[in-house]
């Protein structure tokens, strides 16, 4: 008996210090991504003042736009291919769920957030892509030894409400060049956003994972929300400019549901 209380004693106090490595673990990363997002401007070779960031990052996506928007279409159809593998093969393909999440996010981190910008003759790179490397190594790192299980189960009817958000950020409905909506069909295939942007892609990886939730990776799934919920508060502040309203609007599904699932898995 006394061995038993000893034992079970030593369990929580165990317990706790897991507890504590954790929160401290959390609150080190969060604090590193902050840093990354919010402090640390884009970085270029040739210096640039913080009135020209807006036009960095904005050049910065039409530069990958332009080169990689021939991509579009297979990013689409494998999501579209792994959704159904999901419903056939359910927790089989686990591993290889987590693999293409952090393989995509690496390519974006790459190809969206280091481009060649003409009027800075030089690579610019942005605070975001170490948030991005990150969030793509913790989802390869699942990979090895999934804790994401890729099984629809029967949940609350409360937990649907962010698939349509996330249709709208695989779909992407914008004209570039104007700025205005665009709802062609065709762009369900072909948008650069879904897969090819961090900020379209994140609603829709979220939403997948959350309707899989508990059974996810809690640590990969945590900071990808928290990310997202910088970049979607930095982007959604587009709706104060009448110019890029329609864009700051396709932004809220990554601010939305990144909070949602922040909260969620904090509970």
């Amino acid at each position: 008996m006394v061995r038993k209380f000893f034992t079970r004693i030593y369990a929580q106090k165990y317990r706790w210090n897991i507890t504590k490595i954790k929160k401290w673990f959390f609150s080190l990363i969060y604090f590193v991504l902050f840093i990354f997002n919010v402090i640390i401007p884009p970085c270029v070779l040739k210096g640039c003042s913080w009135t020209e960031i807006g036009e960095i990052i904005g050049g910065l996506f039409l530069t990958s736009w332009e080169l990689y928007i021939w991509l579009a279409i297979f990013f689409h159809l494998a999501l579209i291919a792994l959704i159904i593998a999901i419903f056939l093969f359910k927790e089989k393909v686990s591993g290889l769920f987590s693999f293409y999440i952090g393989l995509n996010y690496i390519f974006i981190a790459l190809t969206q957030e280091m481009a060649y910008a003409k009027e800075y003759g030089s690579k610019v790179l942005t605070g975001i892509f170490f948030s991005i490397i990150l969030i793509g190594a913790l989802w390869i790192w699942d990979a090895t030894k999934p804790k994401t299980e890729t099984k629809f189960r029967k949940l609350s009817i409360t937990r649907y409400w962010m698939i349509p958000l996330a249709f709208l950020a695989y779909w992407f409905p914008i004209n570039l060049k104007t700025g205005e909506p665009d709802f062609n069909p065709i762009l369900l295939l072909t948008s650069v956003g879904y897969g090819l942007t961090f900020r379209m892609t994140t609603p829709v990886i979220l939403c997948l994972l959350t309707l899989f939730y508990p059974y996810v990776n809690k640590a990969a799934y945590r900071i990808t929300a928290f990310a997202g919920v910088i970049i979607g508060f930095w982007n959604a502040l587009q709706l104060l400019n009448p110019e890029n309203k329609w864009y700051g609007i396709l932004h809220l599904p990554l601010l939305l549901i990144s909070i949602y699932a922040l909260i969620l898995s904090d509970k």
